[in-house]
């Protein structure tokens, strides 16, 4: 079984590591998150223009008799 001793150490280094890294994996996250929903925004943008043309299209040439 594991015994674990010593557990309130702490170095002032061991937690500027551990705060800084989360802090930075965080800033990480938020940008890949905004990143990810840019692409997904033009690509939602697309399919509804998309779909919109064929609509129109169907809709005014459709029923007009071209």
């Amino acid at each position: 079984m594991l015994n674990v001793h010593n557990l309130n150490y702490s170095s002032s280094r061991t937690l500027l590591f551990q705060r800084f890294s989360v802090i930075f994996m965080d800033v990480l996250f938020v940008y890949a998150v905004r990143a990810v929903n840019a692409l997904m925004e033009k690509k939602w943008v697309k399919n509804l223009q998309k779909s919109q043309n064929l609509f129109c299209r169907y809709y005014f040439c459709g029923t007009s008799g071209y």
